[in-house]
């Protein structure tokens, strides 16, 4: 897996799923009334939780799935490119070189067992 997924909880899309709520509870808020918000934010924070985990075993699922589709050996650069995708779809020779140490050539051959092999 990535070992360097960065990624905070994220709370917007819970606090933006009902935005009258959301800006009533900033209004009160304002007026001097913090427990709409604090609220809001504790429900979204659980959302956000549940989020989290829902993608991380749709991750699980893809990687499960690059078992029998990506048929190189297993310590071959290839396999590294598909945990790289992970956290970074798109990539191409030169960040391969640079993220796994590795030259030109082998960036480029490790490319073709990885290509079109998403979930």
């Amino acid at each position: 897996m990535v070992s360097k997924a960065r990624s905070p909880c994220r709370c917007r899309p819970g606090l933006l799923a009902n935005t009258d709520a959301y800006f009533a509870a900033l209004t009160s808020y304002r007026d001097g009334e913090p427990e709409p918000i604090v609220t809001m934010m504790s429900y979204a924070s659980f959302a956000a939780v549940n989020n989290g985990r829902q993608l991380v075993a749709d991750l699980h699922g893809v990687c499960t799935g690059w078992d029998d589709r990506i048929t190189a050996r297993r310590d071959a650069t290839a396999w590294k490119v598909a945990d790289l995708l992970l956290g970074q779809p798109i990539v191409d020779s030169p960040m391969l070189q640079r993220e796994l140490g590795v030259s030109a050539p082998v960036a480029r051959r490790s490319q073709p067992p990885c290509r079109g092999r998403g979930p």
